[in-house]
């Protein structure tokens, strides 16, 4: 209805926005542990992965903006600026994977596929992950499933 990507058209139930619609086919078609069945891992889903939308990905997508310019139009400060804004959440994601391998309990999670799919852009931009060894390993972890590697095919 907005003209944005994406969007799905589920049997006439129509919904964009990215998380929503994750959220929407994890709760129709996840199983668990993809889709939580505790309530309160459903409540942790939802937390990491507003989180990464609301705290992190505006400052990713600032950083994505200038990594795309000509260089000569490329802004080093604002790369320097953003780095030193992602500090503070990338130190509470490092914190949080201190002792596990993913963000709710030890299995992979429609709140990991959705955090990742965020803190991957700094991936993108060179966002330095060296302080954060645990997420770093974490979203190599996310982005090298075999499901996202066969969507990674498909762009």
């Amino acid at each position: 209805p907005n003209g944005h990507i994406p969007d799905i058209d589920d049997d006439g139930f129509i919904l964009y926005e990215s998380m929503a619609i994750n959220f929407y086919l994890a709760a129709k078609y996840g199983k668990a542990p993809l889709w939580p069945e505790a309530i309160q891992d459903r409540a942790l889903a939802n937390q990491w992965s507003y989180r990464a939308m609301l705290e992190v990905e505006p400052h990713l997508v600032v950083m994505l903006q200038n990594a795309f310019l000509p260089p000569d139009k490329r802004n080093p400060a604002v790369a320097a600026e953003v780095a030193a804004k992602l500090k503070a959440p990338l130190a509470v994601i490092e914190q949080h994977l201190a002792n596990r391998e993913y963000l709710i309990n030890k299995d992979f999670t429609i709140g990991d596929l959705d955090a990742a799919s965020v803190w991957v852009i700094g991936t993108m931009v060179g966002l330095d992950f060296s302080a954060a060894p645990k997420t770093k390993a974490w979203l190599t972890k996310c982005t090298s499933r075999p499901a996202n590697q066969r969507a990674s095919q498909h762009k």
